[in-house]
């Protein structure tokens, strides 16, 4: 490394190129400090290492071209900052250079980052960039012993701002994130000083505008990540979280959002020459604005002029997400449309690289979805489709073994295949789910059992495809006996006991199937009322037939759902939120009633499958007083939510989330909260539920002491 310094010298001795406004180091060191201030790394590296080759000899210039250096390369970067530690000069600035390089690492060598700031500030105490490297060190270590060294040594240097910024952020991660007020606001102060101290830091704009924006004060963050934007005119990130404010703005129209985001991409491409990364969070943010136009313009440019990319990869996959959400649930109905988008799917398979192989893993698992049950398929095809996804698909083990199994099974010749694909994957959710990740022993044996469950359903399906019924029969039980609620496998039990010629068992477990809630078509439906009509040559009588099932299946409902009432309610945090109309509700005003409350969003699927009932509900008790039925949506722009409710013909009161479901700890959608008449939280309802009406009904009715009929 030290004879590549040299060589420069040598060429630049011989051949000397100027950099304009930088004739000497110092103006050299200013402009990499500038760029830093500026969070522009990449020209940061670029010029730095221009720079370095034109004054080889200044260390403290150096150390500031590794320190970007760090953020492009970090191995690099560690790599030339060691030979800088070892080198005969043993300058403080190389173990600066060390120090900002380590500390890329995280906690992987931190405390070797901390002997490194530690062993600069011995060698240079009083230099401003000395400091700063050792605060952002102390920061990633210790946030306390950060704040307590700025504070010691902010008064030693002549702009401090780096220094605040670095107690800003220590402030906010010991601030519980926010949520205790007067740290946080001591953290909002420290920003403020940074920004009087050095009006150019971008950091000092961006970082409290990203704290700000995550507690939900969206109308204070969006200023500084203007200022922000303008001062980091190349970060990605500053841009990024500058349109994502401006979504959130609530008194600025949709069209004028577009706008502002406009111009300011226009600026931000400009500036950073329009690459890949910079033109994709554009299109996403196209996208969630709802702007498909632009959003197809940005992505067409991103697939003409960066083909290869990762970035286009991640646009195919957007695209063909899309057509198949735009088929519905109910899937393609023109089979040509569908030919399209498994061709785009196959397209996308056949790529060259995959930058992202879990994206070739959801293409492999999107691809076997469409062709499965499609009898034009080659068996071929569709083992090598299943075998991708079960190669790169990673993330939904649920899905990929049990169901290549069985489609392996049900379609193909290829048994043995399909046998050994149940067989790993019990292995898979061994190697997968392991004891460390649960926090219980309880939720850890739950997840092991119907996962494993799941593969035993999948191999006794396999056997009971190929005529050998008692494995098969051994297989399904050992599955029922794993996850008893488990309607397929419930369902593949009496289809055995069928092929056994034993009806009444098969009669048993279609009755015990038919018990379980669906958020889709139950088999255990269609498979019990086939055993009828072969049992009686008729349907006639069978509706009789199907009464006491659902009343004791109602009755076994309303038990499960009346016996989750909490024990020992708790009020939830108090709420002051806006309707759609613009007036105010508060919780206080709520007292007194029983209260349905149910979070939602127009992006969550589960939550719109729910909404006609949910509308149901709400007409049922709307004139009741002492009901109130109503809803928190937290769609990230909510300007779509009243043209979306019009369309749908939903009436039922909604308010527009402010960062309250964050604050209340809302982790999971749809949620509902049933609050007695002290306002506390008495029955609490996570993910779908099928017959809204009736079990929200039971809570309401219980909560107001009325015999529920």
């Amino acid at each position: 490394m030290r004879n590549q310094w040299v060589l420069y010298l040598l060429f630049f001795s011989l051949c000397p190129i100027p950099l304009q406004g930088q004739d000497t180091a110092e103006e050299a060191i200013a402009k990499l400090r500038s760029l830093r201030m500026a969070r522009n790394h990449k020209d940061g590296y670029v010029e730095g290492k221009k720079l370095v080759e034109r004054f080889p000899d200044n260390l403290h210039l150096r150390a500031w071209f590794i320190h970007h250096m760090a953020v492009e390369n970090t191995e690099e970067a560690v790599a030339a900052a060691e030979e800088m530690v070892t080198s005969p000069e043993n300058s403080a600035w190389g173990w600066v250079a060390l120090a900002s390089a380590l500390d890329r690492l995280g906690k992987e060598r931190r405390d070797e980052a901390l002997l490194a700031s530690e062993k600069a500030m011995e060698m240079l105490p009083d230099h401003a960039d000395v400091i700063n490297t050792r605060a952002d060190v102390l920061y990633g270590s210790n946030k306390e012993n950060a704040i307590t060294f700025v504070d010691e040594y902010k008064t030693r240097v002549e702009n401090p701002a780096r220094l605040l910024v670095v107690k800003g952020n220590a402030l906010y991660y010991t601030s519980n994130r926010g949520k205790n007020t007067e740290r946080f606001e001591a953290c909002l102060k420290a920003f403020a000083e940074a920004r009087q101290a050095d009006p150019g830091n971008a950091n000092g704009y961006f970082r409290p505008a990203y704290y700000l924006y995550l507690v939900g004060r969206y109308d204070e963050a969006y200023p500084l990540y203007q200022k922000a934007a303008q001062l980091a005119s190349t970060d990605v990130k500053v841009h990024q979280w500058f349109w994502r404010a401006i979504e959130r703005l609530k008194n600025k129209p949709i069209a004028e959002k577009i706008a502002e985001i406009e111009a300011d991409a226009d600026a931000f491409i400009n500036a950073s020459g329009g690459d890949a990364a910079s033109l994709l969070t554009l299109y996403s943010v196209y996208m969630r604005l709802e702007a498909k136009e632009k959003a197809k313009m940005v992505g067409d440019r991103i697939l003409s002029s960066h083909g290869e990319s990762a970035e286009a990869e991640a646009v195919l996959m957007d695209r063909y997400d899309a057509m198949r959400d735009a088929a519905g649930e109910e899937g393609f109905q023109d089979p040509e449309q569908e030919e399209t988008y498994r061709n785009l799917l196959r397209a996308f398979i056949a790529r060259p690289r995959h930058y992202d192989k879990r994206s070739l893993g959801y293409a492999y698992l999107n691809l076997f979805f469409s062709i499965g049950e499609d009898s034009t398929i080659s068996a071929k095809e569709i083992l090598d489709v299943v075998q991708g996804m079960i190669k790169y698909e990673n993330a939904n083990l649920h899905i990929t073994f049990p169901m290549g199994a069985i489609i392996l099974a049900e379609r193909t010749p290829y048994y043995r295949e399909a046998e050994q694909i149940a067989r790993d994957g019990v292995v898979a959710v061994k190697e997968r789910f392991q004891r460390k990740y649960f926090d219980s022993e309880e939720k850890y044996q739950r997840t092991i059992k119907g996962m494993t469950g799941l593969m035993a359903d999948a191999l006794g399906w396999v056997f009971f495809q190929e005529g050998r019924l008692e494995d098969a029969e051994r297989e399904l039980m050992r599955a029922h006996e794993l996850d008893p609620k488990k309607m397929e496998t419930i369902c593949h039990l009496g289809q055995v006991y069928e092929a056994m010629d034993n009806p009444d068992q098969a009669e048993v477990f279609y009755k015990m199937g038919i018990a379980i809630p669906s958020s889709g078509k139950n088999p255990n439906d269609q498979a019990l009322k086939s055993l009828y009509l072969k049992r009686h040559g008729s349907l006639e009588g069978y509706e009789d037939y199907l009464k006491p099932l659902i009343a004791s299946d109602r009755e076994t409902r309303k038990q499960e759902v009346l016996s989750a009432r909490i024990e020992a309610p708790e009020s939830p945090l108090a709420f002051n939120l806006k309707t759609l109309k613009g007036t105010q509700v508060s919780l206080s005003s709520l007292k007194g009633k029983v209260v349905a409350i149910n979070f939602w969003g127009i992006w969550c699927g589960w939550c719109v499958k729910e909404m006609p009932e949910f509308q149901n509900l709400y007409e049922y008790y709307k004139d009741d007083p002492d009901v109130a039925i109503l809803t928190i949506n937290n769609d990230r722009i909510p300007e779509s939510v009243p043209p979306w409710m019009e369309k749908k013909g939903y009436t039922f009161p909604v308010l527009l989330d402010d960062g309250y479901v964050n604050k209340a700890g809302i982790q999971g959608f749809p949620t509902t909260w049933f609050l007695n008449r002290e306002g506390q939280i008495a029955f609490l309802k996570r993910g779908w539920t099928k017959e809204l009406e009736e079990e929200f009904g039971w809570r309401i009715e219980a909560l107001r002491s009325v015999e529920v009929k």
